[in-house]
């Protein structure tokens, strides 16, 4: 008996037991199901998590700080000689955007800022913007107006956000209009102050009016970079001439003025996130210190893993289940057919061809219950995520797509289930194969 017979048989075998094989195809079905719909569920959220990450920038930003201050030398020990300190100047820069990967280097400042219009205010975070830099223009969709020109002075440019606190209602209608801007600025100079040998340094507030030029959409997502959530980019020449307070950098204000960096942070950008680690080690040896998210993407895979590998293992439970039925169902259909079998074994069908027979037939439920359960596990994820939406919605936030089958998950899905029944068969194979072909045909 070749393959295409046994294949033809074991069909016409499930077929007498209809509702038998029904009830067995379906505990399969729902386990696959479960198991597909968790599966997909973790892989939608990496896919959220990383495409949400990289439409920000976030895993391809660097953070490039100046190097850490020498130490102070001790005079009971012979000095040695020290490397020169690396400065985090226009030469630094140059020398980061020649590095392979690297699509955009700039200055950066944050800091905190209240901005006034009438009886309205609005308390927030400023951040310094290089007009010369253009691909950082690509950072900042805007709504309406246009970003800074070079040499542009006493320019603002503000999000939606901030101009709906301050009283416009259309966007359009923030352009032209003057702001004035409170914020602290930072000096540094003098001798010692105190017992420490730190230099003296002062905080005032100043107070200076600009006007908008443009109006940008603010950051959308739930992991969107936080150094760039701000309500208004001011031009970057201008924030570095008013000297203001710099969050980002506030040890600087520490440092001796005349041996201090003209940058204190630097943002480098490169074209894609594998290249943001290779690039962040390259600087590291510069003599830079860095700052840059690209090791949470290798964290949150790894906690991708562990998760799945959790929810799955007691999703298997279902599964497993579904494996003592198939053995059920196997083992009666065993006892069922036994003067079936030791007929077959009488016209000359070995052992072989009875155990591949039931094979078949253990292949075939696990297989359509395979295909089943991965079609029940996308219309149950289609239901879960609009439940979901619609919660997340009521909580002001974007709706986003929860789950992903990629076509490695539907074809593993099935292959596994056919497996797990292939496996599920193994003992009633072998216990069909094992019949005494004339105790079989003497059972009534």
């Amino acid at each position: 008996m070749n393959w295409i017979e046994s294949l033809r048989l074991a069909v016409a075998n499930l077929l007498q037991t209809p509702l038998r094989t029904a009830l067995t195809t379906a505990g399969v079905m729902i386990g696959t199901g479960t198991l597909v719909c968790i599966f997909a569920f973790g892989a939608g959220l990496q896919r959220l998590t990383t495409d949400e990450l990289l439409k920000y920038r976030v895993l391809t930003t660097i953070q490039v700080m100046p190097a850490a201050p020498v130490p102070r030398p001790d005079h009971r020990a012979k000095p040695a000689p020290a490397a020169p300190r690396p400065r985090l100047d226009d030469a630094a820069m140059a020398r980061f955007r020649r590095l392979p990967g690297v699509v955009s280097v700039s200055p950066v400042v944050q800091f905190p800022i209240e901005v006034r219009y009438g009886d309205k205010r609005r308390t927030s975070l400023g951040r310094s913007h290089d007009a010369a830099d253009a691909e950082s223009r690509k950072a900042y969709p805007l709504r309406c107006g246009r970003l800074f020109q070079p040499g542009a002075s006493r320019e603002a440019v503000i999000t939606k956000d901030c101009a709906a606190a301050l009283g416009f209602k259309d966007p359009a209608a923030a352009l032209g209009r003057e702001l004035e801007l409170s914020f602290f600025a930072a000096s540094a100079g003098g001798g010692a102050a105190g017992p420490l040998p730190l230099p003296a340094f002062s905080v005032a507030q100043r107070k200076l009016t600009v006007r908008v030029v443009g109006v940008v959409e603010p950051p959308d997502s739930m992991f969107s970079n936080p150094v760039l959530h701000m309500d208004i980019l001011l031009p970057l020449e201008q924030v570095r001439s008013l000297g203001l307070l710099d969050v980002i950098a506030l040890e600087s204000l520490l440092r001796n003025p005349s041996a201090g960096d003209p940058y204190q942070t630097v943002e480098v950008h490169t074209a894609r996130a594998t290249d943001a680690a290779r690039v962040e080690q390259t600087i590291q040896k510069m003599g830079f210190r860095t700052i840059s998210l690209i090791s949470i993407l290798g964290e949150m895979n790894r906690f991708f893993i562990l998760m799945d590998a959790g929810l799955g293992a007691l999703a298997g439970v279902s599964l497993l289940v579904a494996c003592l039925g198939i053995v059920n169902t196997m083992i009666i259909a065993v006892l069922e057919r036994r003067r079936d079998i030791g007929i077959m074994k009488a016209v000359g069908s070995r052992r072989g061809d009875i155990r591949r027979l039931f094979f078949i037939e253990g292949g075939l439920i696990g297989f359509a219950g395979g295909v089943l359960g991965v079609a029940l596990g996308w219309l149950t994820s289609l239901g879960i995520n609009y439940l979901m939406n619609i919660y997340i919605q009521q909580q002001g936030a974007r709706p986003a797509d929860l789950f992903h089958f990629p076509v490695w998950l539907i074809g593993a899905a099935v292959a596994f289930a056919t497996l797990v029944a292939l496996a599920a068969a193994l003992y009633p194979a072998t216990r069909a194969a094992r019949l005494d072909p004339v105790d079989s045909l003497r059972h009534e």
